[in-house]
């Protein structure tokens, strides 16, 4: 019976493929990945999106971000138009609201913008459509426009740019979501099973140790972000990651707008039940989860210059988050060099909510056909550490 019961376990451990980390980029994958006929395992040493993805704001919003690489910006704009019926699906599959809010970002200004500036148009946008074509331009907002959506700003704004089909999504929400439709896909989620050990047969991933059993694949994805750096090592690959903490903070206010503020050094989201959140700070080579008083501080004086109406709202809670980046700030997507079979999605740093779709699709693609699917993901493997190309760029 003993001989049985081992040889049921090692044939149910048995996967395509095996994904360490389950944070959002991992959820995405075994989501994406079980869609398409995948025996998925998914392995979490902790709880499912308990790390980066809870502490993060959700924003989705790439023309504001102002990336500078272009095959990132690119990256992002394509993760944010697979959002709509992503997100959609996801909710149907599932009947979880992932509280997807694509209903504008402004950027405040100081001063109106110059004529040269013709990036900007000055059309009013009244479209009814919900989730208007995807566009980088952004139309200007006078303080009268900005009125019309419930926003007082401070006496210093002169107007903002208006972004009208970016916004944001709750991670909470969307990891819950996304953890739900990849189980009923038929992913086997666990958490509290950490990785502890690469199987490797000549130069071929073969599967993955735990503390309590093994898990045989052809195929392993790191997704474990700043964990992926020692699971890579132990493979003889050099993928590098260090941590910028963030810390963010919500009030409740009975503020009635639906617009994220994008500022100077701050954004402000509102959330379902009257919640606002205003982040984020940025730490470099920070490994703990502290929230210092200072940083609160600078957040809160920020926010309410923007929007002074905060100064009336209610303190709920703060909270501080690690994120994982790379060497150039740019993510790890594709085969690792050297060990066949074995991939990363890794590093997303301030952007794993906002890349989750196209990490997702873009990954599962590339395992199943063999080919990188879009050209400009090049720039995001991992032979750039090889090559001495990693160079920050801000």
């Amino acid at each position: 019976m003993e001989k049985e019961t081992r040889g049921w376990l090692q044939q149910e451990n048995r996967y395509d493929v095996i994904l360490i980390g389950g944070g959002i980029i991992g959820l995405a994958i075994a989501y994406e990945a079980a869609q398409q006929g995948a025996k998925v395992a998914l392995l979490e040493r902790n709880q499912f999106a308990k790390g980066t993805t809870c502490a993060a704001a959700g924003m989705l919003a790439p023309t504001a971000e102002r990336f500078e690489h272009p095959s990132l910006r690119a990256f992002a704009v394509d993760s944010l138009q697979l959002y709509r019926t992503w997100a959609e699906k996801i909710w149907e599959d599932t009947g979880i609201d992932p509280e997807l809010r694509l209903r504008g970002v402004i950027i405040p200004s100081k001063e109106i913008p110059s004529i040269e500036r013709d990036h900007i148009s000055h059309r009013t946008t009244n479209s009814p459509d919900l989730y208007p074509p995807l566009t980088s331009h952004p139309t200007w907002f006078d303080k009268n426009k900005l009125r019309e959506r419930n926003l007082e700003l401070g006496d210093s704004i002169v107007g903002a740019e208006y972004l009208a089909n970016e916004g944001h999504i709750s991670p909470t929400k969307l990891s819950e979501a996304l953890l739900e439709a990849a189980r009923r896909a038929g992913a086997h989620c666990l958490e509290h099973e950490e990785a502890k050990e690469l199987m490797l047969n000549d130069g071929r991933i073969t599967g993955v140790r735990t503390s309590t059993t093994t898990f045989t694949a052809n195929q392993v994805v790191l997704c474990s972000g700043l964990d992926s750096e020692q699971l890579a090592r132990s493979a003889g690959v050099h993928l590098p990651h260090y941590s910028v903490k963030g810390e963010l903070l919500v009030l409740r206010s009975k503020a009635s707008f639906e617009t994220v503020i994008y500022g100077e050094g701050v954004y402000i989201v509102p959330k379902s039940q009257q919640r606002i959140y205003i982040g984020a700070t940025s730490m470099s080579d920070q490994y703990d989860r502290y929230v210092q008083a200072g940083s609160i501080m600078n957040l809160l004086e920020q926010a309410c210059a923007y929007l002074p109406e905060l100064r009336s709202a209610h303190w709920e809670q703060a909270w501080a988050g690690l994120r994982p980046c790379t060497p150039d700030h740019l993510p790890y997507i594709g085969p690792l060099p050297g060990v066949h079979g074995l991939w990363a999605a890794s590093g997303h740093y301030r952007n794993g909510v906002l890349l989750a779709p196209a990490t997702a699709s873009a990954l599962v693609d590339w395992m199943n056909s063999g080919s990188m699917p879009w050209a400009y993901l090049n720039d995001f493997r991992v032979e750039r550490m090889l090559q001495g190309s990693a160079n920050f760029v801000g």
